[in-house]
Formats: C-alpha cells, structure tokens, sequence
C-alpha cells in the first residue's frame, strides 16, 4: 500500500496475540520430583507466590518457522550437526547460515561460531573456504587479523507465551499402562541392585557401591546382570528379596495447564533482506559474497571502508515478501508437544496488529482473565495508541474471535462503523481508519497489504 499523506514511515510491525489453551500441554519441562518421577510437567515461572504456566519464545518460534514454510513451500533450513568432539559426540549445530536463498535464515537468525573466535591470526594462517562452507571456517574480522563467527540476529523479536491466568490453571492426567508379562532378568537386576544398596556400609563402603552404580550405567541387561552377580558374590551380599509384585501396573502422569497464553512480538522490516558485515559483526559468510554479487541476487547498499560492508538482496519484493508471509503465517499459527494427546488450535484467537515508525512492542500486558472469559483492556490500548499516535504508520487492527472475549461488544465499538471489504474504498478506508475490528486472519491479510 502507498504511503498515507502525513503518516510516518513504516519501518517495523509490533502485535500481541492471545491463544486458547484449554486443558493444554503445548511445552514440556520434563519430568517432575518425585521417588518414581513418572509425571511429565510442563515449563512455569514464579510471579510472587504463584506458578505460572509459558511456553518460551523458542519453542513458538519454531511452530512460526515450521508454518511458514507449510504455508509457502519454501526451502527449509534444517538444523544439522556441523561439529562433533573427540568422543563422536555433535558438540555444533547450524542452519543452512543462507539468508539470500533461505526466508528462515533472513527472518529468524542463525549462529555458527567459529573456533577460536576473537583470536588473531597466526603467522602464514590463511582464511580458506569456499562456496559450500558450513563447518568451522576461519573468517577475518574486517580490517584486522582476528577471527570473528558468522550470526544473524533474528529482524522478529519474541516473548514468551505467558499464561494471563495466575490460579485455577492446574490440571493432571493420571493413567497406567498395564504390563502383560516381566523380564525374568531385567527383575532380577532391579533386585541385586535394591539390596546392594541396602548392603551395610561396613560390608560394602558407599563408594564401591557408586562405582558399581557408574560400571552398570549404560550396559545392556544381560551384561549388567552378570556384572551385578559377579558384585555380590565378591562381597557376600546376603540373597535378594523377591519383590511383590513385579507386574504391577506403571503409573504416569501429565500436568496440563487451562488458561489463555499471551505473547508480543516485533518485526524490523527494514532489516530484512538487509545484512551487515561490519567490525566483527558478519551476517553474511564473507566467502560467498563474491558468488551471491556475481549470481545478482545481492548488491552493496553501503561501503564503510575499514569499518566494513552492508548488503541487500538486489530484488528488494523479495524481502517484502518474506516479511508480509511472516505475518500471514502468525494468524494460521500451528504446532506444540503432546498434540497426539492434547490437540490444541494454537491459531490466535485474539491478534492485534499495527505498522510503526519505531521498534517498541508497544502492544503489551493488554489481556486480563474473567471467570467469562479473557477481556482486551481497551482502555489501556486507546492511550498506547494516543501515546503512540505519531509513530503509528497503519490502522491498529484489532482481530478477534466471535464469542472469545467477555467484551466483545466493549471491543466493536473502538471501530463502530466496521469495514465493508467489498467495496473499492478499502484501501482509503484503511488510510484513514484509527482501529479496524475485524478477524484475526483478516487482521494479518489487512496488515500486509500496508507493507506493499
């Protein structure tokens, strides 16, 4: 869309989003305390004395990354191990570290340190790479003889998904699984080692007993058992005690969480597709500048001499693309652990929306939670709005979900008119409208064609 007479420029897209998490277990922490620890929990933080379930800014960024590429088919830059140290073990990961034919690496970042990073250059060392280059290249600082990592900070920044609910969120799936028979010698080990364990300290002292422990670890049964047998008999550990009922069913257990989750986010439009090569700062493998110049699919935007170079992709709708995809794939959100047992719609129920001139989040802490329902705190979003009224280059879109909030009503009536999207004046509509209520999809659809 053509910039509005008096508007200021659009240089970032700043939102807040709110999805339903019903009886949902969308990021798990692992399991929890316990003697036999079969209960998986999920993440939580305190605030004051309250827990208070999240999902972190990695994990939806992920389920952002993975839609976006099913929404668009684009080439996806999977994580694969680039490193590995002495016992075979993969000690670095990267992405394709590609922003010019990879959206994921452009929008949302990417590592790959280099080893001995900051340090200088030995005598006869040279830079050597070439266009494939994944792994541990050494890359010169520019202007210097040190050694700098390639990294792009990712043009989208995100918060946690943070549960507007602080009690009555607690919920816990309880079941078993019923064994139909036992290993005779998986049972027999179990034994050995309980009464181990409970061998007197001055037949057995606690660290023989530990180096037992650590000699078993890992070692399939068969092998641990005889180790164990072979344990005893040099200690004359008296004969173990059949356990009781060895085909007991197992029990685990699930903490979900019911709430509403709320999170911001930021995009800086104006840094993508845009990449700098400045002191020790490298976006872009200097090694493969040269080809991607040649190939025509970047261009030098700015010469800073000793300082260093900033790039950009030579088809500049390509990155106007990328960053209005990025938008539409955050209103068909998807993904989350345990789905198999807890299918969730993590799809914004609630998406608001604007252009800005600046890089605050300023859509922030709008949601509070009712016994009806979570309410959008239109109060405060008319002053952010006021506040920020200079600065905002769009209408605000406000999408919502019928029958979503408690105050929906109280919602509607920031755009009392509405939006008639099936006339021509859409777009004058747009330019000169301070809130539009819509749907949270048509909320992304409406946004993006501000970014054209």
């Amino acid at each position: 869309m053509n910039q509005a007479p008096g508007r200021p420029s659009l240089q970032h897209v700043a939102g807040t989003l709110l999805i339903e998490a019903r009886a949902a277990f969308l990021n798990g922490a692992g399991l929890g305390s316990g003697e036999d620890r079969t209960t998986t929990v999920h993440k939580s933080f305190r605030e004051g004395q309250r827990s208070v379930p999240y999902v972190s800014a990695q994990a939806w960024r992920r389920w952002l990354r993975n839609t976006l590429i099913e929404e668009t088919g684009w080439p996806t830059s999977e994580i694969r191990a680039i490193a590995w140290n002495a016992q075979g073990n993969t000690s670095k990961v990267a992405g394709q570290v590609n922003p010019i034919d990879y959206a994921e690496d452009d929008l949302f970042g990417y590592m790959r340190a280099a080893e001995g990073q900051g340090r200088r250059l030995s005598a006869g060392e040279a830079a050597v790479g070439d266009d494939d280059a994944t792994d541990e290249d050494v890359v010169p600082d520019a202007g210097t003889d040190t050694i700098a990592a390639v990294m792009r900070a990712s043009p989208l920044a995100a918060s946690v998904l943070a549960s507007i609910r602080s009690d009555g969120w607690q919920g816990r799936d309880d079941g078993f699984v019923h064994v139909q028979s036992h290993d005779p010698a998986a049972l027999e080990l179990e034994e050995w080692k309980r009464a181990i364990d409970t061998a007197d300290i001055a037949d057995v002292p606690r660290a023989k007993k530990e180096a037992f422990k650590k000699q078993i670890r890992g070692k399939p049964v068969t092998d641990a058992l005889a180790i164990a047998r072979g344990f005893v008999k040099e200690h004359s550990i008296a004969d173990r005690s059949p356990m009781p009922n060895p085909q007991s069913p197992l029990p685990y257990s699930t903490r979900f969480f019911n709430s509403h989750l709320e999170g911001i986010f930021c995009l800086d439009r104006a840094r993508v597709g845009v990449f700098w090569n400045l002191g020790d700062r490298k976006e872009l493998d200097p090694h493969r500048v040269d080809t991607w110049m040649k190939e025509g699919k970047i261009e030098l935007a700015e010469d800073r001499g000793p300082l260093g170079r900033i790039y950009r992709l030579k088809d500049r709708s390509v990155a106007g693309e990328r960053s209005r995809r990025l938008i539409q794939a955050l209103a068909v959100l998807r993904g989350g652990a345990k789905q198999a047992a807890f299918a969730t719609d993590v799809a914004p129920k609630a998406l608001i929306l604007a252009g800005l001139s600046c890089g605050n989040p300023i859509f922030n802490r709008l949601f509070t939670d009712s016994e009806d329902g979570p309410r959008l705190n239109t109060q405060r979003l008319t002053e952010v709005v006021g506040d920020y009224a200079s600065r905002i280059a769009t209408p605000v879109f406000v999408g919502i979900r019928e029958g979503y909030l408690d105050n929906q009503h109280e919602v509607r009536q920031l755009s009392p008119g509405g939006l008639d999207v099936s006339t021509d004046e859409l777009r004058a509509k747009l330019a000169r409208a301070s809130f539009v209520v819509c749907t949270p999809l048509q909320a992304a659809s409406w946004l993006t064609e501000c970014l054209r």
